[in-house]
C-alpha cells in the first residue's frame, strides 16, 4: 500500500497513476534492479521504493530549474497549482529517507550502465523522437523478463511513439489506470 506521503509530493502523477507503478512493481522479485527516467520531485521514486524496499533504484534526470504551473492548470488530476520548480534539491528532501538510490543528472539519452534492469520506467523528455530514442537505448538495458514501462499514454506524441515502437518489435502495449503504461510480447499462436 502506497504511504500517504507520497500523495502530498507535487506531481504530475493522479493518485491512479502511482497506484498502477505500484502495482507493476510489486510483480518484480525484492531485489530488483530499477531505472527512472524522469523524476521531477520524486512521487515515482518514492512509490517505486516503498513497492520494493530491498531494490536499487537509478534515477536519471536533467534536473533544471524547469517550471510546470502552466502544464498543471486545468488538469483534472491531483496537482497543487501553484510554480513548481524541479530541481534536483526539491527532489533530495522528498527523497532523502530512501535507501540504495543513485543518481545522474544527465539527459537519459547519454545514462550509460552496466546494469540490467527488471524494470524500466520512463518518464522523461515527451517529444516524439526522443520517446522512440528512450524506447530502443533502453530495451536493450532490460533483463530477460524484464519490463519497459511509462507514462503518458494517451498524449500525443508520446502515445505514437509508444504505439510505433510496439508494432516494430512485436510488443503489446497494455495500460494501467490512467496513464501508465507497459509492453507485454505478443503470445505466438501455435502452428
Amino acid at each position: 500500500m502506497i504511504p500517504d506521503y507520497i500523495y502530498d509530493i507535487p506531481s504530475l502523477m493522479s493518485k491512479s497513476d502511482l497506484e498502477s507503478i505500484f502495482e507493476l512493481a510489486t510483480t518484480l522479485p525484492e531485489d530488483s534492479n530499477i531505472l527512472e527516467i524522469g523524476c521531477f520531485l520524486g512521487s515515482t521514486t518514492c512509490t517505486l521504493k516503498e513497492a520494493l524496499p530491498n531494490s536499487i533504484l537509478h534515477c536519471v534526470d536533467i534536473w533544471q530549474d524547469e517550471k510546470h504551473s502552466k502544464y498543471l492548470l486545468g488538469k483534472d488530476r491531483h496537482f497543487v497549482n501553484e510554480e513548481i520548480t524541479s530541481n534536483k534539491y526539491t527532489w533530495h528532501q522528498n527523497t532523502k529517507h530512501l535507501q540504495n538510490i543513485f543518481t545522474y543528472q544527465t539527459s537519459s539519452l547519454q545514462y550509460q550502465s552496466d546494469t540490467k534492469f527488471d524494470l524500466i520506467f520512463l518518464d522523461g523528455n515527451h517529444q516524439y523522437e526522443n520517446v522512440i530514442s528512450e524506447l530502443v537505448k533502453f530495451k536493450k538495458y532490460l533483463k530477460p523478463n524484464g519490463i519497459l514501462a511509462g507514462h503518458d499514454y494517451g498524449f500525443e506524441p508520446t502515445s505514437k511513439a509508444i504505439i510505433k515502437f510496439a508494432n516494430n518489435n512485436n510488443l503489446a502495449v497494455w495500460t494501467k489506470n490512467d496513464n501508465v503504461w507497459y509492453y507485454k510480447p505478443y503470445m505466438e499462436t501455435p502452428q
